[in-house]
């Protein structure tokens, strides 16, 4: 069991073995904001072969020379395609393709991805 809370974080992505994405969307305050703030304690199963993306905002906002955001839909296509590739191998791929798609070599924002699965 996977046992979460969000505090005004980008929702975290389970990517499921059989190919589902489900966003773990609840959402609390902003972490800091006010010391009595109450956080909701969520859970969910994770399953043989799973996956959780845990990232910040500067993944799905980098952006094209145009404007166009990698945004959750490009995250989601990418670790989808990936599901099966080990996590290590997933996270330095994925380094690469946002800074192709931003079409330089560093990030206008910053970039952290955690990745985990299940065995």
């Amino acid at each position: 069991m996977l046992s979460y809370s969000n505090a005004g974080h980008n929702y975290p992505l389970l990517i499921r073995a059989d190919g589902r994405v489900e966003q773990l969307s609840q959402s609390g305050m902003v972490l800091g904001i006010s010391p009595s703030t109450q956080y909701e304690l969520l859970e969910t199963k994770l399953e043989p072969g799973d996956m959780l993306a845990l990232f910040s905002d500067g993944v799905t906002e980098a952006c094209t020379q145009e404007g166009t955001e990698f945004g959750d839909a490009g995250l989601s296509e990418f670790l989808l395609a990936r599901r099966s590739q080990p996590c290590s191998a997933t996270v330095a791929a994925l380094v690469t393709h946002v800074r192709g798609w931003a079409g330089g070599t560093s990030f206008a924002d910053d970039f952290t991805v955690v990745l985990l699965r299940r065995l």
